[in-house]
C-alpha cells in the first residue's frame, strides 16, 4: 500500500487481536495490474478452508503466465511502485491546485490512490446528471458517486491516470462546464 506523504499504517499492524482479521489484497492498483484479476487472502488458520471452497467455486485457476509476472511485481516492486506512486502524487496535486479555482466544488485531498472524489453538492444538480452533461458538453468523463451507494451520492469521481497534459485540459473544461451552470 502506498500513500504521498504519510506512512501506511496496516490494520494488521494496530489489531489487538489477528484472530477476527482477513485481508483480502491483490495487485490491480498497488501494482496497475488490474484486469489481470490476481489477489490473495490473508486469513486465521480455520477460515483457510473456507476461502479455499469459495475460490475453487468462484474461480477457475490463474494462468501461469500471470503467476509468473505477479511474482515478478511482487519481488521487483519497490522502484516501480515508488515510481508510480510520485506520478500519482504530482497528477493528484495538479488536479487539486485546478479544482481550488473552480467555484462550488469541494474535495477532499486523497492520501493515496490514483482518483479524487469531488463534492458538486453546491451545484445542486444529480451526480448522474451532472456526469453524462459534462461528458456531452466536455468530452470529459467522471463517475458519478451515486455508484458507489449514498454516501458518496453528489459527488464525481476523477481519475488520476492520464498524463499530466490531460488532466490539466480535463479541469480546464471542468471548469468552464460548472462555470456555465450558473
Amino acid at each position: 500500500m502506498f500513500t504521498y506523504e504519510n506512512s501506511h499504517i496496516s490494520l494488521r499492524s494496530a489489531a489487538q487481536c489477528l484472530d477476527n482479521i482477513v485481508v483480502i489484497d491483490g495487485l490491480s492498483k498497488s501494482h496497475a495490474m488490474s484486469g489481470w484479476r490476481m489477489g490473495w487472502a490473508v486469513a486465521p488458520v480455520e477460515l483457510t478452508a473456507h476461502l479455499g471452497n469459495f475460490a475453487a467455486m468462484s474461480m477457475f485457476g490463474c494462468p501461469q503466465f500471470i503467476q509468473d509476472a505477479a511474482a515478478f511485481a511482487l519481488n521487483n516492486d519497490e522502484y516501480y511502485v515508488r515510481d508510480m506512486c510520485a506520478r500519482y502524487q504530482n497528477r493528484r496535486d495538479l488536479v487539486c491546485e485546478r479544482l481550488e479555482e473552480i467555484p462550488r466544488v469541494k474535495y477532499l485531498r486523497p492520501e493515496s490512490g490514483m482518483f479524487i472524489m469531488v463534492d458538486i453538492r453546491e451545484i445542486n444538480q444529480d451526480d448522474k446528471v451532472f456526469a453524462q452533461q459534462l461528458l456531452d458538453a466536455e468530452s470529459v468523463s467522471v463517475l458519478p458517486g451515486s455508484a458507489f451507494g449514498s454516501s458518496t451520492q453528489g459527488h464525481v469521481r476523477i481519475s488520476l491516470v492520464q498524463p499530466k497534459d490531460v488532466l490539466t485540459e480535463g479541469c480546464k473544461r471542468l471548469e468552464r462546464f460548472v462555470s456555465h451552470l450558473g
